[in-house]
């Protein structure tokens, strides 16, 4: 058994003599150590004679060498609305103190914390209580910046900042965040847009209203015109009138794909109320491999329809990030497939699909990709690391930041209208996500019923 070697030198000069059988104790807190096996070795002196002496001893702590707490930490930029970013830093809750630096570069969009202008800087860290705060300089809380901790995750809003490239560095004050690796702190790049250029007032004068006037009469008159022309007509077809109609082609409807990993039975009901739900907000037509009512399609050749939909620019690709989707991303990363204890036909499609995605160095997909995850079940470790963009949306509590930004990143010259939402359908998809949620409590080991581990 190998084991790690500490050394405690204690001095106890100017005691008094000891009788015999009589003994000294010595506290030493060791903050911080692994769990495994240690060789304490300790030195003692008594009237300047030094003494040394050796123990071996299985320390059983709370640290482990799997559980790193700089491990599965990242930080995602999301711009909420005009001139505000909120930054989501998860399993972040593990460290007393973080240091946050947002800097403006110069020139070229590269980060660099020595040579760029620093924009904000604040501290994270609780109080003596255990209290949560959000320090800059020396205010507890200021009309720029806003945290809050919720879970493992930290969540910050910056308000009020002018458009242009930002760089957002996270500095974590821990033991065993290795600053040689780079597990000490993590930085991401951000944009905010520029702001549309305001409308011009235009500078109404006597002239202009003169203008109006005339432009009025002239349009009053051609009505009437227009009117008696009509009416001597009657047996003429509307069609005839003298001024043409052109007629425009109405906007392609725009289609959305369903990208996810086949789950557990009560999963699988909630995306069929979660896939009925997107199209009747979006008023697009919602395509997902296990629906049954294409089942003909798929089957023609389920590859090529898989292929061809995520590389399609029609499909905007809503990807679930969950327990088992992120098994099938080490396959596809140690190319191997996922077997699942009762398989089906469609069980790889989602493999394929991600690759496709994961693929695409040129970025083509890079603005029609939204990850989503459920709140309760999606765990916080459960993140697809090489998929972009890394925004994620938090369902339900993110659905409609889901569907604006849906609509805005849309080509239709029409954005959906979603007042008419059914409060039916939202009530069965928050139902659904409870069932699940519960499911997975009870039965926390239920992938090892659904999916054969090597």
């Amino acid at each position: 058994m190998l084991c790690v070697e500490i050394f405690l030198a204690l001095e106890l000069q100017g005691q008094p003599a000891l009788p015999i059988q009589a003994s000294v104790t010595q506290s030493v807190t060791l903050k911080h150590v692994y769990q495994g096996c240690y060789r304490l070795g300790y030195i003692y002196k008594v009237d300047n004679k030094a003494t040394q002496n050796l123990m071996i001893q299985y320390l059983k702590t709370a640290y482990k060498k799997e559980e790193n707490p700089c491990d599965n930490t990242y930080i995602t930029p999301n711009i909420i609305k005009r001139n505000t970013m909120e930054i989501l830093m998860a399993n972040f809750s593990k460290f007393d103190r973080i240091e946050a630096i947002v800097t403006k570069p110069e020139g070229d969009f590269t980060c660099d914390e020595k040579t760029d202008l620093r924009r904000f800087m604040w501290v994270m860290s609780h109080d003596s209580n255990g209290t949560f705060m959000c320090k800059r300089n020396g205010k507890k809380e200021n009309e720029e910046i806003s945290c809050k901790k919720y879970n493992h995750n930290i969540e910050c809003t910056l308000h009020n900042i002018a458009s242009g490239n930002y760089c957002y560095y996270v500095t974590m004050s821990h033991v065993y965040c290795n600053p040689v690796n780079s597990k000490r702190g993590l930085h991401q790049k951000f944009t905010i847009p520029e702001d549309p250029p305001p409308a011009k007032a235009q500078e109404q004068t006597a002239d202009t209203y003169i203008i109006l006037t005339v432009i009025f009469s002239c349009l009053v008159t051609a009505c009437v015109i227009v009117i008696i022309t009509i009416r001597k007509r009657k047996s003429a077809s509307l069609l005839e009138l003298y001024f043409n109609v052109e007629e425009y082609p109405l906007p392609q409807i725009q289609k959305i794909l369903l990208l996810y990993a086949r789950d557990c039975e009560q999963f699988m009901k909630m995306m069929i109320t979660f896939r009925d739900l997107l199209a009747d907000m979006t008023k697009c037509k919602v395509y997902d491999c296990f629906d049954s009512g294409l089942g003909e399609e798929v089957g023609q050749s389920k590859v090529d329809w898989m292929r061809s939909h995520v590389s399609s620019d029609d499909f905007k690709i809503v990807v679930v990030e969950s327990s088992v989707a992120v098994i099938h991303h080490q396959a596809l990363l140690h190319y191997t497939k996922v077997s699942y204890r009762e398989p089906t036909w469609l069980d790889e499609l989602f493999i394929y699909g991600l690759k496709e995605l994961t693929d695409d160095l040129q970025g083509k997909v890079y603005q029609r990709v939204f990850v989503i995850r459920f709140d309760g079940f999606t765990e916080e470790n459960d993140f697809l690391k090489y998929l972009v963009p890394y925004k994620r949306y938090i369902l339900p509590r993110h659905l409609g930041m889901l569907l604006d930004d849906l609509s805005l990143r849309s080509n239709l010259r029409a954005v959906p209208c979603f007042d008419d939402i059914n409060d039916g359908d939202l009530q069965k998809f928050d139902q659904d996500l409870k069932r699940l949620v519960n499911y997975k409590k009870l039965d926390p080991d239920y992938l090892d019923e659904l999916i054969l581990r090597e």
